[in-house]
């Protein structure tokens, strides 16, 4: 699975990391689960804690190519096209089959669409479908301001796009052109358009020079990357996640070039809750952001502009093929 942009191939990751827990997909399409569980956000049929991988039963039988998490609830998403969720569902983030507050075992779900990709907001969720039309379902905004999405519903003017990300409480959208879109709540600026007023409909993101390949959405923040491995950002500030050196914790409601990785080809990025990953076309990892609680892999401080991390045993021993960020991991 991944998206095909300027004869690049962007392949989904196989590992997602949520607030507290992460999901897997092992090579032959079954979804592992471990972490934080009070919600059923493991999906393994209770709510107890796992400190080490284990399969989603529920699941068995089904090819998973993509799974998502952010918040509370989880998203897999067969190849066939079908959806399935579990966790907190106490927005219907979970898709409208199911009014319970916690689903602790996969379900289906929006069975009517055939979707390509599947991304989860904080209490929210995001599904690509086939033809490039994006459809959302429950509470996309945080503040109650709008009512519960109970159906699924498209989103007004998502056509054409080729990839979809989530933050907390706004969303990323990639046109198969390399044109970002955003929409949602904009507190700091997490859209990129030059001001903190939410959007209801997706707007494009002016960005000079070439097209965007891939797209991250944190929880506040917001990264893109271009076909030549340059990344930009914006947004959120504290803590250092933009990495763009900026000590104060500013928001940057316009994108900003982050210096530190030039001369480099990225070719994945990955904004988490409050720190940032990119990877490189040689494997070498860099972090930058939080540093509390080890979630950079480098260093308890925090980090202003990307730092390389050295792995065990050396860089030389291992290629890094694949990251993901989380709340605090």
């Amino acid at each position: 699975m991944g998206v095909q942009l300027a004869g690049r191939h962007f392949a989904a990751p196989p590992i997602v990391a949520g607030s507290r827990n992460t999901l897997a997909i092992d090579a032959d399409g079954g979804v592992w689960s471990w972490g934080w569980n009070d919600r059923g956000t493991l999906g393994h049929g209770h709510r107890g804690i796992e400190g080490k991988p284990k399969r989603v039963s529920a699941l068995r039988g089904v090819r998973i190519k993509q799974v998502a998490v952010n918040g509370w609830h989880c998203l897999a998403l067969s190849d066939a096209g079908q959806v399935y969720a579990w966790g907190g569902n106490e927005y219907l983030q979970c898709g409208e089959q199911e009014d319970a507050r916690d689903i602790v075992s996969p379900i289906p779900c929006v069975p009517r669409l055939r979707v390509r990709m599947v991304a989860c907001g904080g209490m929210h969720s995001l599904a690509l479908t086939e033809g490039g039309d994006v459809w959302t379902w429950g509470e996309p905004w945080g503040d109650f301001s709008f009512r519960v999405q109970r159906n699924p519903r498209p989103v007004p003017g998502a056509t054409g796009i080729a990839a979809i990300s989530a933050g907390a409480f706004h969303n990323m959208a990639l046109s198969v052109d390399g044109t970002v879109y955003t929409w949602g709540t904009n507190d700091y600026g997490q859209l990129g358009n030059g001001n903190t007023h939410y959007q209801v409909q997706p707007e494009p993101v002016e960005l000079p020079g070439e097209p965007i390949c891939d797209i991250s959405a944190g929880g506040w923040h917001s990264l893109a990357l271009t076909t030549s491995g340059r990344v930009w950002t914006w947004g959120r500030g504290e803590y250092g996640r933009l990495g763009i050196g900026d000590r104060s914790g500013s928001s940057k409601l316009w994108p900003v070039l982050i210096s530190g990785l030039e001369g480099l080809t990225v070719v994945q990025v990955s904004a988490g809750g409050t720190h940032t990953m990119a990877v490189t076309d040689t494997g070498r990892l860099y972090v930058w952001g939080r540093g509390s609680f080890g979630r950079l892999g480098a260093s308890d401080k925090d980090q202003y502009a990307p730092l390389a991390v050295e792995l065990p045993g050396g860089n030389d021993r291992w290629r890094v093929i694949s990251i993901t960020c989380g709340g605090g991991h």
